[in-house]
This record gives structure tokens, sequence and C-alpha cells, in this order.
């Protein structure tokens, strides 16, 4: 994947991972729900109905992510988050490897659990 350019003065942005996770954005004015479309070790691009404008501090949660982040960028349904302390390629990878499919496979065995625990059996 390309890393993009950098202009002077500027960091490179790092490889990004395209990513399909349910979030939330966490500020100080209240909570909003986003969709995490990538992901690399330094941020974020979320996509909402309405997302914070650039300067913002936020909270990013997510399946397997809670980071401290910045908006640097948005354009009103999409911004960028650079996070205050980096993830690991490992951290982004196993990231990228959470699908909705698995996340609602999870849910689903989640649930058969607990009716077991209950006495009670699904049959299907």
């Amino acid at each position: 994947m390309a890393t993009g350019s950098a202009g002077a003065g500027q960091q490179p942005r790092s490889p990004r991972r395209r990513v399909a996770l349910g979030g939330t954005l966490e500020m100080l004015s209240g909570n909003l729900s986003v969709d995490v479309r990538n992901l690399s070790c330094t941020g974020a691009l979320v996509e909402g109905e309405r997302v914070p404008d650039a300067g913002r501090d936020v909270v990013l949660k997510a399946p397997g992510l809670d980071c401290f982040g910045t908006v640097v960028w948005s354009d009103g349904s999409r911004c960028g988050i650079r996070f205050d302390e980096p993830l690991s390629q490992a951290e982004v990878v196993e990231l990228h490897r959470i699908t909705p499919e698995a996340v609602r496979s999870a849910e689903l065995d989640a649930a058969a659990e607990w009716f077991r625990s209950q006495g009670r059996y699904a049959r299907i």
C-alpha cells in the first residue's frame, strides 16, 4: 500500500488498511456513532451523519479499539483522526481481520452460550 506523500514539514502518512467497524466518537459535548473505514498505526478515517470539526479531541471506541486522538480534518460526514499514541502494526493487522460477519458471528455465539447457561437450548 502506498504511504502517501508528505509536504514540507509533514511526516509521511503510515500505511492504511480498510476496515468496517462500527464505533463511537466520545467528546466532552457527547457521543457520536461512526463507522471506521480505514485504520493505520497513527490514525483512522471515520464516517457518520455528522462528525466533529478539525481540532477537536476525541476518544475513538470500536471493537478492539480505544484510542485518544485529535480530528485533523473534517468534511461534515467524514473525518481523519490522528492518534495520541500509535497502535502497533500487529494491532492494526488484527483489527483489519474484524469484519462485520466476524462481529455478527461472535454475537450469535455469545447469545447461544447465554441460552445454554440459562438451561435453554436453541434448535436449528
